[in-house]
This record gives C-alpha cells, structure tokens and sequence, in this order.
C-alpha cells in the first residue's frame, strides 16, 4: 500500500490507514464551521483527524476531542495530532457517539458540554451492510448519520452549542425537517457547487438549539463555487481555504 502523506500550511497528515482519506468535503467543514467561540470540541468520525486539526488550527484556545469506531483511523489520528502543534490540545478515542453520550457525567466529555459538534458523516446509503472495504463500511449511513447527530448532540452540546456538518444537497429538506422536530435551529446553510453551472452536490448546515441566544437570527446562507473552471480557484473558495491549501 501507497503510504501517502498530505501537506497543509501549518501541520501534515498520514491518512494512509485510516478508513476515511483527506477530502475536499472535510477540508471546506473544517475551515467553515464556526469555531471562534468554541472552548472545547468535539470531531465525530475524525478518520485521519483531519477536521480536529483545523479546528485547533483556527481555535488557539479551545480544547479538541475526535471519535471514530475505526482503530487503524484512530491510532493514525493519533500520531498525526502528536506531530502537530497543538498536540496538548488534542485527543483521540476509539468509542462510538452512542459510547460517548453514555459517559456523559463521567468523565470524558468537559462538565459544560462541548461548543461545538462537527462532523463529515458518511452519505453512503445502500440499505445493507457494505462488506467491500473499510472506506465503504466508513461512508455507511447506520449508527452515524445526519440524522444521528441531530438526535444525540443535545446530550453532548453545552446551552450555547452548535451542531456542524457537510451532506449531499438531496438530503437537506429530510435532515431540516428532523432538525425542527428535535428542537433544533438552522442558523448557517452553504450549497456547494463544483464550478458554476455544476448541479449542487453538498451542503454545510449549522444548527443551534430553538433556546439559543442567536436562534431569533436570520441564517445566514450562501453558495460556494469552488472552481471558476479546472484548476482555478474562486476567491470565496481561497479565502475559505486559503489558511491550509498550500496552493493558496
């Protein structure tokens, strides 16, 4: 196997091993989500760690948890956060999002909760169980999902915590209409498109809580081309990235 080692402006990853490799779809989450006032948070799915270190990048003070069910991707995550500059800031667990939810109280998630929950879910929905490869097994929507994440992030999230993550754009009206029904608020919404006249393939959705200060502001919504045509850049789609993507 290729070992393969991805570069960015301020720390480099091994994702060679884990089930879930360096994307664009994680790299736009991890430069997106709102993290500035966020002291502790929590990366579900981390794979590589690739999202954690982002947002420890872009939070200088905020404690940084990640989860994944993966032990190859957890002990790779591992060894990427102790090669980093923010490995005091850093930790990995091999445990589930229902594992973490039963332990609140108990000593790993903060007393407060976290501030922030973000997380590229997996979107591969084939009603079975994929047995081809881990990297299918990784993408299938079953105990992690939007709709997973929806339902057990309040038990995770502090009273003024926000719940963050990238979707295929056909999911957004089933993901918003479940939201509403567990009492959540979408404050942030982004349509990704590939270049400007590609169909819309992802969206960023940022909810809060219906008791959350802000949860009488209006979303804020926007669309993010990522390319004017092949390998041109859009300037939103710099500036989003332009603190890791060597290129920019």
């Amino acid at each position: 196997m290729k070992q393969t080692r991805f570069r960015f402006k301020q720390f480099e990853v091994n994702h060679f091993r884990s089930a879930m490799k360096v994307g664009v779809d994680g790299v736009l989450i991890g430069a997106w989500c709102d993290v500035a006032e966020a002291g502790s948070i929590l990366d579900v799915g981390t794979g590589c760690g690739l999202i954690a270190l982002m947002a420890a990048q872009r939070n200088s003070r905020a404690r940084v948890d990640a989860i994944d069910i993966d032990m190859e991707s957890v002990e790779e995550a591992r060894g990427n956060f102790m090669e980093s500059p923010w490995k005091e800031r850093l930790r990995v667990m091999n445990i589930s999002l229902h594992e973490l939810c039963s332990d609140v109280g108990k000593g790993i998630v903060p007393p407060h909760g976290y501030d922030l929950i973000v997380s590229n879910p997996p979107f591969f929905n084939s009603g079975g169980n994929p047995e081809e490869s881990r990297r299918m097994a990784a993408r299938h929507q079953g105990e992690l999902s939007p709709l997973a994440l929806l339902e057990l992030a309040p038990e995770l999230l502090s009273e003024r915590g926000r719940l963050s993550m990238i979707f295929p754009s056909e999911q957004l009206d089933e993901v918003n209409t479940f939201a509403k029904s567990c009492g959540w608020r979408l404050c942030r919404l982004a349509h990704v498109k590939g270049h400007p006249s590609a169909p819309e393939k992802r969206v960023m959705a940022e909810y809060v809580r219906e008791q959350h200060p802000e949860s009488a502001v209006t979303m804020a919504e926007e669309t993010i081309i990522l390319e004017e045509r092949p390998g041109e850049p859009t300037p939103r789609y710099r500036q989003l990235c332009r603190d890791f993507y060597l290129k920019f």
